[in-house]
């Protein structure tokens, strides 16, 4: 080996370990980038899901407990809280709905998403108790408490 040749096996060594360290440095920057996008996507979703929760919940109490319920109604559930509340839509038995879900909470919230739903509640026990356009066969124990309508056959 030449005297001048003596070096050049450092020099690669160092650019080689400095090509590896950016490749690196890379790699960390962009596992981090994504690590973040993936926990705000994921409280983005529960956020959401939240928001579903409360409309959900005032589906429910329209339908069971009372029409006359209009929030505003605080919850917590979860990794987080919806609020929701209720206004009279433009025709009858309508109303809108607005659910907003909070991640961590509403006081200070990370991410938020909101819904406005409308939905009709109607009142009582639909007339028939069963439709269909085909043949009904109705068979051992059944009871039904309404009218049955059928375009063709009904068999008892």
């Amino acid at each position: 080996m030449k005297k001048s040749d003596s070096g050049i096996a450092l020099v690669t060594l160092v650019l080689l370990m400095l090509v590896v360290a950016v490749i690196g440095a890379g790699l960390i920057f962009t596992v981090n980038k994504e690590t973040r996008h993936l926990t705000r996507t994921k409280k983005s979703n529960s956020a959401l899901y939240l928001a579903e929760a409360g409309v959900e919940y005032a589906i429910d109490q329209l339908a069971n407990v009372s029409t006359s319920y209009r929030g505003p109604t605080n919850n917590t559930l979860g990794d987080g809280e919806y609020i929701v509340s209720v206004t009279t839509g433009t025709q009858t038995d309508y109303y809108v709905i607005n659910s907003t879900g909070y991640v961590p909470n509403s006081t200070s919230p990370e991410v938020q998403r909101s819904l406005e739903v409308t939905v009709q509640i109607g009142a009582g026990v639909p007339d028939e108790a069963v439709r269909t356009s085909g043949v009904a066969t109705l068979e051992s124990n059944v009871t039904l408490y309404g009218i049955i309508r059928s375009n063709d056959q009904i068999i008892v």
